[in-house]
This record gives structure tokens, sequence and C-alpha cells, in this order.
């Protein structure tokens, strides 16, 4: 199910996920407290966005593997460095072979992505009314927020976003 290639290259994405979202949070932290707050956020809406895609096509029947993107992991560091206020980039995809090609098949690995960024969303607002510590608020809050961007931002009919595959797709 996994390689030991394809578990390396979900720690490198997770790792370098965590230092480009470290420091967006203001606040009185550790830099170990900062990295810890900016893991707990990111890197579960990431690697369960891209395990969805995997999943989804698995349960197909096609074979699907996690990459790390490092054009665009290298991409989302340099605009943290030059401390650019919006950071747009692809750390993460999952590669699946195209035969045998089915349309509806292939539209349902494409959204399953977004459909768990969603799934994410209402388990915040479901877990929001029942944390108690400030800090675990915050975290399902934020968690929340990275979820709705990461959400709209795939389904925008943009080259290579999760819903312009599902169009491509659906109009194939």
């Amino acid at each position: 199910m996994f390689g030991f290639r394809e578990m390396v290259e979900i720690l490198v994405s997770s790792a370098v996920l965590t230092y480009i979202f470290s420091g967006f949070i203001r606040g009185r932290r550790s830099i170990w407290e900062d990295l810890k707050l900016s893991a707990a956020i990111s890197v579960p809406s990431l690697v369960l966005h891209e395990l969805a895609h995997k999943f989804t096509a698995m349960f197909f029947g096609y074979a699907a593997t996690y990459h790390a993107n490092i054009p665009g992991l290298i991409i989302g560091v340099v605009l943290k460095l030059i401390g650019f206020p919006f950071i747009f980039f692809v750390p993460a995809y999952v590669s699946i072979p195209s035969f045998p090609f089915n349309k509806w098949f292939f539209t349902a690995i494409a959204l399953a992505g977004p459909v768990m960024n969603s799934l994410l969303i209402g388990l915040s607002y479901f877990l929001e009314k029942r944390v108690k510590k400030r800090n675990h608020l915050l975290i399902v809050l934020l968690t929340r927020k990275i979820n709705w961007w990461l959400l709209i931002l795939n389904l925008l009919p943009i080259p290579g976003t999760d819903g312009m595959n599902a169009l491509k797709y659906i109009f194939s």
C-alpha cells in the first residue's frame, strides 16, 4: 500500500509544509511550539487530502502513488523567505496510471481531495463547541480556515487543480 519512497515523500512534504506555515500565527511561542502548531494545522489537511485521492483510486482498482512536489515545495519556501503575503503552491500530488480510463472513476478520484477537505471543515464545526482548551480551539479554527482555502482553491477551474481535472474528465 505504501512503499518506503512514498513514506519518505510524505515526511518531506510534511516537514517543508510545517516550515512554510510556521510563523503565520502571531503569538509568543518558541520556535518549537510554532512548528508543532504549524504541523498540527497544515499536515493533516494536506496529507488527508492527498490520501483521499490515493485510496479512492485504489478503491477503483488503480495503483496510486503519493509524491512530494519538489518544485512546488521550493516555490512555497521561496515565497515564505521573501515574505510574500499570499503563498500558493502545490506541495504534493498523487500519480495514477490512466489506463484503463473511466471518466466517472477519474472524476470521483479528482473530487476525493476536496470532499476530504469538506469533511474536515464539518469536523471542525463539530469540535468547535466541544474543545475545552484555548489552544485546542485555535487549532480547530485554523484547521477550518486552511481547509476552506484548500477546498476553494482546489475546486477552481485552474489547470492542475482538482476542479479542472474533474471538469476535464466529465467532458471527455
